[in-house]
């Protein structure tokens, strides 16, 4: 609870001494029912991945090599307004739900659906959840279930669901250009809802405590220095798996109207506590990007560098939480002491006559692996996106995304070490709907 408390002690002397800095949202609140607001987002998703090279599909307990899910997710939203005065009290309330559309036995295995006891994939699954809110001044905590995206705890949103996590989390914008946060978890529900990791409790054999999160703190300041220079850092330790850090400063350089330099450089720091639930977990990892914009096109390069006595692990913080620059669809280049470089393009069609389309290839490569084997690892992945986002009209901002990788590594760090040689393919339509 100590970066939670230091945190939240920072921002209540702030909204003392920066209230003449910002003006109060507290003193704007136009009550419980007239500030309240409702939104669905609604995803249908389709997805295979071609294993290749004799790989089998494990997660389906089969030894064919494809995987194919589809179905439909919905995303429902609700925030009450706050109760006026200096103390401000509110709601929010969270509804999710999927159907399976297709991914039955022999075939699942995407991690869109949970399975039954027999093997299945579930038909359907869904979770209610909410938070009580309080707001003073430009402080709002918030208690309850909610999807958090921070550096050192992201809820992955990659499938038809979010992760889910459950505890407190404040957010204080008191002094101009500083945004602080905090936040003590103590569940993270996966996206297929196939385990709360609340009550984990001990094995009755070795009196260890089983895997899952049990207690999770996090703190995060960004600093907006100008409109295109940012600083963030941020930290977290969780309970009996690992302590993490993180820097972030990004700058964002206008040579003219149609031309300008951005550079993106991220930074983690990782430390194994405890009892080490998720193995040794020491590492440092850093990535730097530099991009050049010119008219409709961005061209990317980036290097990214993993040292110490093991790769970068993540997923009991959240399952999108690697805020580095070569990430991908598949790999997220973070073997032990890896190497990686990345050339991205990218193409907006507003320029072509076609306002909402964009395009997106990179290709990135890997190496310097250590392996059990003392052979070198190496790994590489080309990506290719398509994304359309509708303008106007009732069907704004309906998006339809299309993806595909090709992922291969060599022998010494593929299948039993990362993953196995993959060609995956996603499609996406997704529409957020405001309701009032």
């Amino acid at each position: 609870m100590q970066l939670f408390q230091y945190v939240l002690t920072i921002a209540c002397v702030g909204c003392y001494a920066g209230s003449n800095a910002l003006a109060s949202e507290q003193s704007d609140a136009k009550g419980f029912i007239d500030g309240s607001s409702a939104s669905v987002n609604l995803r249908a998703m389709y997805q295979n991945r071609d294993l290749r090279n004799g790989a089998a599909n494990h997660n389906a307990g089969t030894k064919n090599g494809y995987r194919e899910d589809s179905g439909l997710g919905s995303q429902w939203f609700f925030d009450s307004g706050y109760t006026k005065g200096t103390l401000g009290l509110g709601v929010s309330g969270l509804g999710l739900a999927s159907l399976r559309f297709d991914g039955g036995t022999g075939r699942q295995g995407n991690n869109m659906f949970a399975s039954d006891s027999q093997g299945h994939p579930e038909t359907a699954q869904s979770k209610l959840g909410g938070t009580l809110n309080v707001r003073i001044s430009n402080t709002v905590l918030k208690y309850g279930d909610q999807v958090i995206q921070t550096p050192v705890f992201w809820s992955y949103q990659a499938r038809l669901l979010p992760d889910v996590a459950t505890g407190f989390y404040l957010v204080s914008r008191e002094v101009a250009h500083l945004t602080l946060s905090a936040g003590h978890f103590t569940a993270l529900r996966s996206p297929t809802g196939m385990w709360d990791d609340s009550v984990n409790g001990r094995d009755r054999n070795t009196g260890r405590k089983r895997a899952g999160l049990t207690a999770a703190d996090i703190a995060v300041a960004t600093y907006d220095w100008t409109p295109r220079l940012s600083t963030t850092v941020a930290a977290s330790d969780i309970d009996d798996y690992w302590r993490r850090e993180y820097f972030n400063t990004r700058y964002v350089y206008l040579i003219d109207g149609q031309h300008s330099l951005s550079t993106d450089f991220n930074t983690y720091r990782t430390r194994s506590v405890g009892e080490a639930l998720g193995g040794k977990n020491d590492n440092v990892f850093w990535s730097s990007a530099l991009g050049y914009t010119f008219s409709s096109h961005k061209v990317t390069v980036a290097f990214q560098r993993g040292t110490g006595k093991t790769g970068y692990y993540y997923g009991v913080d959240g399952a999108g939480t690697v805020l580095l620059n070569n990430p991908s669809q598949w790999s997220d280049f973070v073997g032990e002491d890896e190497r990686s470089v990345q050339l991205r393009y990218d193409l907006n069609m507003s320029n072509y006559g076609v306002p909402g389309l964009t395009f997106t290839s990179r290709y990135m490569y890997g190496w310097g692996i250590t392996t059990p084997s003392g052979e070198e690892g190496r790994e590489h992945e080309l990506d290719l996106e398509l994304r359309y986002v509708v303008q106007s009209g009732p069907a704004k901002q309906l998006t339809f995304r299309v993806r595909n990788a090709v992922y291969r590594a060599n022998d010494a760090y593929n299948t039993s070490i990362y993953g196995a040689d993959n060609n995956d393919f996603r499609l996406m339509v997704e529409y957020p709907i405001s309701l009032f």
